[in-house]
Protein backbone atom coordinates (compact mmCIF):
# COMPACT_ATOMS: atom_id res chain seq x y z
CA UNK A 1 0.00 0.00 0.00
CA UNK A 2 1.38 3.22 -0.72
CA UNK A 3 1.49 6.78 1.09
CA UNK A 4 1.79 10.01 0.53
CA UNK A 5 2.47 11.80 3.25
CA UNK A 6 2.64 15.47 3.71
CA UNK A 7 5.90 17.40 4.86
CA UNK A 8 4.57 17.89 8.54
CA UNK A 9 3.99 14.26 8.97
CA UNK A 10 7.28 12.91 7.95
CA UNK A 11 9.80 15.54 9.22
CA UNK A 12 11.91 15.65 6.23
CA UNK A 13 14.60 17.85 4.23
CA UNK A 14 15.45 21.15 4.99
CA UNK A 15 13.59 21.68 8.56
CA UNK A 16 16.10 24.32 10.50
CA UNK A 17 15.47 25.25 14.10
CA UNK A 18 18.36 27.46 15.74
CA UNK A 19 18.74 27.84 19.03
CA UNK A 20 19.74 30.64 21.28
CA UNK A 21 21.32 30.63 24.62
CA UNK A 22 20.08 33.68 26.70
CA UNK A 23 21.46 35.16 29.90
CA UNK A 24 19.54 34.50 33.05
CA UNK A 25 21.19 37.52 35.02
CA UNK A 26 18.48 40.12 35.68
CA UNK A 27 18.77 43.76 34.70
CA UNK A 28 21.92 45.82 35.06
CA UNK A 29 21.79 48.52 38.18
CA UNK A 30 21.51 51.77 37.01
CA UNK A 31 23.23 54.75 38.47
CA UNK A 32 19.52 56.21 39.48
CA UNK A 33 19.24 53.23 41.87
CA UNK A 34 22.16 53.81 44.08
CA UNK A 35 25.01 52.04 41.90
CA UNK A 36 27.77 54.02 41.41
CA UNK A 37 28.08 55.10 37.08
CA UNK A 38 31.56 53.03 37.11
CA UNK A 39 30.08 49.84 38.82
CA UNK A 40 26.87 50.24 36.05
CA UNK A 41 29.67 50.46 32.99
CA UNK A 42 31.57 47.36 34.41
CA UNK A 43 28.31 45.38 34.43
CA UNK A 44 27.09 46.60 31.09
CA UNK A 45 30.29 45.55 29.93
CA UNK A 46 29.92 41.86 31.23
CA UNK A 47 26.25 41.80 29.84
CA UNK A 48 27.70 42.98 26.57
CA UNK A 49 30.37 40.24 26.63
CA UNK A 50 28.35 37.52 27.70
CA UNK A 51 25.59 37.99 24.41
CA UNK A 52 28.45 38.29 22.47
CA UNK A 53 29.60 34.52 24.08
CA UNK A 54 26.13 33.31 22.84
CA UNK A 55 25.93 30.22 21.45
CA UNK A 56 23.76 29.52 18.02
CA UNK A 57 22.94 25.74 16.80
CA UNK A 58 21.94 25.60 13.60
CA UNK A 59 19.82 21.81 13.03
CA UNK A 60 19.02 20.75 9.55
CA UNK A 61 17.13 17.56 9.09
CA UNK A 62 17.26 15.28 6.03
CA UNK A 63 15.11 12.35 5.05
CA UNK A 64 16.24 9.32 2.55
CA UNK A 65 14.70 6.29 1.59
CA UNK A 66 16.48 3.22 1.56
CA UNK A 67 16.82 1.37 -1.95
CA UNK A 68 17.88 -2.10 -2.29
CA UNK A 69 19.29 -4.02 -4.69
CA UNK A 70 20.50 -7.75 -4.79
CA UNK A 71 24.21 -6.37 -4.45
CA UNK A 72 23.81 -2.56 -2.52
CA UNK A 73 21.83 -0.51 -0.33
CA UNK A 74 21.95 3.03 -1.51
CA UNK A 75 19.56 6.06 -0.56
CA UNK A 76 17.42 8.31 -2.27
CA UNK A 77 16.88 11.94 -1.10
CA UNK A 78 12.88 12.78 0.20
CA UNK A 79 11.37 15.70 -1.45
CA UNK A 80 10.69 17.95 1.70
CA UNK A 81 6.74 18.84 0.51
CA UNK A 82 5.96 15.63 -0.07
CA UNK A 83 7.27 12.05 0.99
CA UNK A 84 6.15 9.29 -1.10
CA UNK A 85 6.82 5.93 0.71
CA UNK A 86 5.46 2.51 0.75
CA UNK A 87 4.43 0.76 3.27
CA UNK A 88 7.95 -1.22 4.25
CA UNK A 89 10.20 1.45 3.10
CA UNK A 90 13.15 2.21 5.08
CA UNK A 91 13.65 5.99 5.84
CA UNK A 92 16.58 7.60 7.33
CA UNK A 93 16.79 10.81 8.68
CA UNK A 94 20.17 12.72 9.21
CA UNK A 95 20.09 15.68 11.65
CA UNK A 96 23.12 17.68 11.22
CA UNK A 97 23.83 21.28 12.96
CA UNK A 98 27.46 23.40 13.89
CA UNK A 99 27.35 25.82 16.75
CA UNK A 100 27.57 29.26 14.86
CA UNK A 101 27.78 31.44 18.28
CA UNK A 102 30.89 32.43 20.00
CA UNK A 103 30.17 30.70 22.86
CA UNK A 104 29.64 26.77 23.74
CA UNK A 105 26.43 24.86 23.50
CA UNK A 106 26.05 22.94 27.02
CA UNK A 107 23.88 20.31 27.98
CA UNK A 108 22.80 19.62 24.25
CA UNK A 109 20.09 17.15 23.75
CA UNK A 110 18.79 16.17 20.14
CA UNK A 111 15.04 15.11 20.21
CA UNK A 112 13.06 13.96 17.66
CA UNK A 113 9.68 12.70 17.14
CA UNK A 114 9.22 9.19 15.52
CA UNK A 115 6.81 10.42 12.64
CA UNK A 116 3.25 8.85 12.53
CA UNK A 117 2.92 5.60 10.59
CA UNK A 118 6.64 4.31 11.48
CA UNK A 119 8.63 2.45 13.83
CA UNK A 120 11.99 2.80 14.68
CA UNK A 121 14.78 0.30 13.65
CA UNK A 122 16.34 -1.15 16.69
CA UNK A 123 20.40 0.03 17.03
CA UNK A 124 20.10 2.30 13.92
CA UNK A 125 20.59 5.20 16.42
CA UNK A 126 24.55 6.93 15.60
CA UNK A 127 25.33 10.26 16.80
CA UNK A 128 28.89 11.70 16.88
CA UNK A 129 29.68 12.80 20.54
CA UNK A 130 26.29 11.00 21.73
CA UNK A 131 26.68 10.30 25.69
CA UNK A 132 23.60 8.80 25.55
CA UNK A 133 20.15 7.47 23.72
CA UNK A 134 17.04 7.49 25.58
CA UNK A 135 13.10 6.90 24.20
CA UNK A 136 9.46 8.09 25.09
CA UNK A 137 6.62 6.65 24.82
CA UNK A 138 4.52 9.51 26.12
CA UNK A 139 5.16 11.99 23.63
CA UNK A 140 8.45 13.14 24.87
CA UNK A 141 6.84 14.13 28.45
CA UNK A 142 9.83 11.62 29.83
CA UNK A 143 12.85 10.04 28.39
CA UNK A 144 14.81 6.82 29.66
CA UNK A 145 17.01 4.04 28.26
CA UNK A 146 14.21 1.37 28.20
CA UNK A 147 11.08 2.27 28.18
CA UNK A 148 8.63 0.43 30.50
CA UNK A 149 4.75 -0.58 30.22
CA UNK A 150 2.73 -2.68 32.95
CA UNK A 151 1.80 -5.98 31.29
CA UNK A 152 -0.90 -7.16 33.84
CA UNK A 153 0.37 -5.57 36.74
CA UNK A 154 4.03 -6.51 35.69
CA UNK A 155 6.68 -3.95 34.40
CA UNK A 156 7.66 -4.73 30.88
CA UNK A 157 9.85 -3.31 28.42
CA UNK A 158 7.62 -1.43 25.99
CA UNK A 159 6.82 -2.49 22.64
CA UNK A 160 9.46 -0.50 20.26
CA UNK A 161 6.05 0.62 18.07
CA UNK A 162 5.69 2.41 21.02
CA UNK A 163 8.58 4.82 21.35
CA UNK A 164 7.11 8.10 20.55
CA UNK A 165 10.53 10.29 20.54
CA UNK A 166 13.83 10.05 20.93
CA UNK A 167 16.68 12.12 22.86
CA UNK A 168 20.58 12.08 22.11
CA UNK A 169 22.34 13.35 24.89
CA UNK A 170 25.43 14.96 23.78
CA UNK A 171 28.47 14.26 26.61
CA UNK A 172 30.55 17.06 25.54
CA UNK A 173 30.23 21.13 25.07
CA UNK A 174 29.35 22.02 21.30
CA UNK A 175 32.30 24.37 20.80
CA UNK A 176 32.03 27.23 18.31
CA UNK A 177 32.32 25.80 15.10
CA UNK A 178 31.67 21.93 16.15
CA UNK A 179 29.46 20.17 13.78
CA UNK A 180 27.09 17.35 15.35
CA UNK A 181 25.87 14.94 12.96
CA UNK A 182 23.25 12.09 14.41
CA UNK A 183 20.90 9.20 12.07
CA UNK A 184 18.61 7.19 12.80
CA UNK A 185 16.20 4.45 10.45
CA UNK A 186 12.50 4.49 10.76
CA UNK A 187 10.45 1.51 8.57
CA UNK A 188 6.95 2.69 7.59
CA UNK A 189 3.95 0.80 8.96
Amino acid sequence: MGLSLPFDSLPVKRHEKTIRSHSTHGLIPSPLNGSPLIASAIAKTAEVAQAVLRPEVKLILSADRQLKTADKITWQALDSKQANVMTGDVVRYTLSGKNNGKGAARNVALVQPIAAKTVLIPNTVVASGANSVTYSIDNGKTFTATPMVQVKGQPQPAPIASYTHLRIQLKDALAPNQAIMAQYNVQVK
